[in-house]
């Protein structure tokens, strides 16, 4: 069974580089949610993609959906005092800036999003540190399988840290999310980008997840290097000092997708705005040639 390609909404967020050059219709962006929607579905209709993910901001219209939609992004934070610490102890006034930013568009409704995917047969994605929060106070409204109107998805986390020195703690390592899908019956979704940040190897990791993995996100990264995460497939998307470790990375997630052939897993193109240095309709175009000529290396159409 061929996988399942999509691409989310988030790829077409407001980029920090148009900020800059087109500041009305970059804050149009942000203020308003149903442009990214909207520019997925055309990207997914232009490109014969199975579907896409919606990422989930406030303001969005579901009755704008006209097409196959594969998973839902719930939100990152549990609630205002989350949100709001996670930006106090961010390392850099951006993802300072980021957090807070997160926090007004994302919100932390986790019942809108939980609904939206059962309406929609879609999967729910909820970060793993988010789901561990939830479960150390006990909040169980959300967690318990009976609740639940969709089939909920854990995706590890990456944190900030710098090369020599041990990871800050976060939920990224296996031995820490897979109690966490077991416990609350859970499958797992497979970032390339958060893993390749961490320094785990793509491979590896899948095979200590095994048939937990539901769904991937797919974007790159080089290790230890967070300005250059959530890239788009192919090498000149890294900049160019990080470019030959990029290629790398590349070569990585060419190598799962091998691993994965036949699986029928819905893989999500998810590229970050934050780290974009080209259009996003370049990145994502560029993207899903580089998951279809991978594919088609192997004999997967």
């Amino acid at each position: 069974m061929a996988p399942k390609l999509g691409v989310s909404t988030a790829s077409f967020s407001a980029a920090f580089p148009e900020l800059w050059k087109d500041p009305p219709r970059s804050v149009r962006r942000l203020l308003n949610p149903n442009l990214e929607l909207l520019a997925a579905q055309k990207a997914a209709r232009k490109l014969s993609l199975s579907g896409i993910e919606l990422a989930y901001r406030r303001g969005v219209r579901t009755s704008l959906i006209d097409c196959p939609l594969l998973t839902v992004h719930g939100p990152m934070f549990t609630g205002p005092k989350s949100g709001l610490e996670q930006a106090r102890t961010a390392r850099s006034l951006v993802f300072k800036g980021l957090g807070l930013l997160t926090l007004l568009l994302f919100g932390w409704d986790f019942q809108r999003t939980d609904m939206i995917a059962g309406t929609f047969a879609a999967l729910h994605v909820v970060h793993a540190k988010t789901v561990a929060k939830l479960h150390e106070r006990r909040d169980n409204s959300l967690l318990l399988p009976h609740l639940r109107r969709s089939a909920w998805l854990i995706e590890p986390d990456w944190v900030e840290w710098e090369e020599g020195r041990p990871p800050k703690h976060g939920f990224w390592r296996p031995e820490e999310v897979i109690p966490l899908a077991k416990t609350f019956g859970t499958g797992i979704l497979l970032d390339t980008s958060h893993s390749q940040i961490m320094g785990l190897g793509l491979r590896e990791v899948l095979e200590v997840y095994g048939d937990q993995v539901k769904a991937l996100h797919l974007c790159g990264a080089v290790a230890g290097q967070i300005e250059d995460g959530g890239l788009a497939l192919y090498p000149e998307a890294a900049t160019e000092a990080n470019r030959d470790a990029y290629r790398r990375s590349l070569g990585e997630i060419g190598e799962l997708l091998q691993t994965i052939r036949g699986s029928g897993l819905p893989l999500i193109i998810e590229l970050a705005f934050t780290a974009r240095r080209m259009g996003p309709w370049e990145g994502v175009a560029r993207s899903v040639e580089f998951v279809r000529d991978s594919l088609e290396k192997i004999g997967q159409v």
